[in-house]
């Protein structure tokens, strides 16, 4: 692990690593590395292409929109009836989701080529954060999304 932070140039990422700071630029950084499907420059950061794919597909029947450590924004509903179930009801359905400690949030839409950050406010906020934040927020950024591409 120490050897991928390094390698996309996470500076403060192995004190992060052991419980430290993370600066937004590091944390844009990982989330481009995985956008380019685990690609740095000319370099293949995750060479396993197929734990690279595993991670990102769902782990289990019960919870279908999680993967290995990651949250994917598709049919969460393991049920196998007509009721769809997302993660993000506004975000686009192929949003893929690191969402940590203090409400930040690491947010990936392969489909837009779109990386977007959020580092928390407050220390003591769960992992899940505020729902009426996520639900807000995918509507105005689907606005811009919107606009820009009818540009």
């Amino acid at each position: 692990m120490k050897y991928c932070l390094k390698k996309i140039g996470m500076t403060k990422a192995i004190k992060w690593y052991k419980g430290g700071d993370l600066l937004p630029r590091d944390l844009a950084r990982f989330g481009l590395m995985i956008l380019s499907e685990a690609n740095w420059e000319t370099d293949r950061i995750l060479l396993d292409k197929k734990y690279y794919h595993d991670m990102l597909s769902p782990s289990q029947t019960f919870v279908r929109c999680y993967g290995y450590l990651w949250w994917l924004n598709n049919n969460c509903n393991a049920n196998n009836n007509d009721e769809e179930l997302r993660l993000f009801n506004n975000a686009p359905i192929d949003l893929i989701a690191a969402l940590g400690a203090g409400d930040q949030k690491l947010y990936i839409v392969p489909s837009r080529d779109l990386v977007i950050i959020r580092l928390g406010f407050f220390p003591d906020t769960p992992y899940w954060g505020e729902e009426s934040f996520n639900n807000k927020f995918w509507a105005l950024m689907n606005e811009v999304i919107n606009k820009y591409e009818n540009l």
